[in-house]
This record gives C-alpha cells, sequence and structure tokens, in this order.
C-alpha cells in the first residue's frame, strides 16, 4: 500500500549491492593472491564501459535524428578504430557461440 517505483528500484540496488558486498571476500579467499589484479581490471573494464555507454546517449539522440538502425555505424562512432574492429570480433565471436550448443546436441 505504499509502494512505488522508485522504492522498488532502491530495494533492487540495495540487494544487488549486499550480495555482491557479501560475495566479494569469498570470492577473493578463492581466487587468492591472482584475484586482486584481476578485481581491480574487471572495475577498470566497468568503469570505461560506463564512461563509453554515458557518451553514446548523446550519440544515440543524433542516430534517431539520421535513423540509423544498424550497429557498425553506432560502433564507429562510438569507440575508436581499432577498438572497433576488436568489438566487431568480440560481437561476431559472442554470436556464434551462443549458437554453438544448439549444434551439439
Amino acid at each position: 500500500a505504499g509502494a512505488s517505483t522508485l522504492g522498488a528500484a532502491f530495494n533492487m540496488l540495495c540487494v544487488v549491492i549486499g550480495t555482491g558486498m557479501l560475495q566479494l571476500p569469498y570470492g577473493l579467499r578463492q581466487s587468492g593472491w591472482l584475484g586482486l589484479p584481476l578485481l581491480l581490471l574487471m572495475s577498470a573494464m566497468a568503469c570505461y564501459t560506463a564512461v563509453v555507454l554515458g557518451s553514446s546517449l548523446g550519440l544515440a539522440r543524433q542516430c534517431l535524428v539520421l535513423r540509423i538502425q544498424d550497429y557498425p555505424p553506432i560502433e564507429r562512432t562510438t569507440v575508436s578504430s581499432p577498438a572497433s574492429s576488436e568489438a566487431s570480433t568480440i560481437t561476431v565471436g559472442g554470436a556464434l557461440a551462443a549458437g554453438t550448443p544448439l549444434l551439439v546436441q
């Protein structure tokens, strides 16, 4: 009776952050000393991804105005040329890897 969308979003955020904080010591214990540099590397990658997504919001509005509806032009506008080819390779590889379990049956 007094629930709101904002309250539900806040509760969900608290649950996600809370479980992540509880799993962090266990994950570091299981991974040993190698886990700390990996954690730092992954957090830096997540931070960079957030920055790229933030800058892409403005470009997304431009793409809507220009009616661009395909991934490669958006990719070329958001990331640099070497990163664009790497992102394309990862995207194609992920698409191919997603279908592999269906072929194994």
